[in-house]
């Protein structure tokens, strides 16, 4: 196992935090560089909410330094191997919320409303697979969440994942009221007529005004078939 699998496995990343640590952002990735120990540098980049990838580049013949990450052993590669732990352990400590990892899945499944009239969320992933919505006090990273869209559509339609929390945002009107924002990413979409609110009373579902948790038997059926 590589040594960034170790160092971050249980945590979960920050992005306000990781950008304050001086990681720059393009897109959903975050990247690193620093030089440690003499002349090497340390490349990380990362995918919320816990992907990590790092490389020590041996500045002196510009070539990825691999016996860190192997068993070998000796004086120098265990300074080299040792200096670049401190500094995952030291962006894990200041970037990073240690959580629970559940064995069989995510954290949470949730069930929430989009409204077409205020969002056209029916064509949001087009062009892209990861959008930001509004934020849910109670959602997590890593969290899934089915996301019903109402009237005329009025149905599940999008399985996500949750990849950042807490991301600042301003919008206030009349409609909305929105201070922070997350990160969804659409695992797969489900046609529009299988789960209608109509079906979905099946499931004892009368209402969908908020985020909600989902019933057992409908996450059943929403986990069975992926697109």
């Amino acid at each position: 196992m590589r040594l960034e699998n170790t160092i971050f496995k249980q945590y979960q990343t920050d992005g306000q935090k990781l950008l304050k640590y001086g990681f720059g952002k393009q897109d959903s990735l975050y990247f690193y560089k620093k030089k440690f120990f003499n002349n090497f540098e340390a490349q990380i980049t990362i995918t919320p909410p816990n992907q990590v990838k790092g490389k020590v580049i041996d500045l002196d013949i510009e070539e990825e330094y691999m016996p860190i990450h192997s068993s070998q052993r000796g004086k120098f590669v265990d300074e080299v191997r040792s200096a670049y732990l401190a500094l995952l352990k030291d962006i894990r400590q200041n970037c990073f919320n240690q959580v629970t990892i559940y064995p069989d899945g995510p954290q949470h499944y949730w069930l929430i409303p989009a409204n077409p009239k205020y969002f056209d969320i029916m064509n949001a992933f087009n062009n892209v697979d990861n959008i930001i919505w509004k934020q849910s006090t109670k959602i997590k990273p890593n969290d899934i969440i089915f996301m019903y869209v109402g009237a005329p559509i009025s149905a599940i339609i999008y399985q996500c994942q949750v990849l950042e929390v807490n991301l600042p945002y301003h919008e206030h009107n009349k409609y909305l009221k929105i201070n922070h924002v997350m990160r969804i990413k659409k695992i797969l979409s489900y046609p529009s007529d299988q789960y209608t609110f109509k079906k979905l009373a099946n499931y004892n579902v009368k209402a969908i005004r908020g985020p909600r948790h989902v019933p057992d038997q409908l996450l059943k059926d929403l986990l069975k078939k992926r697109k």
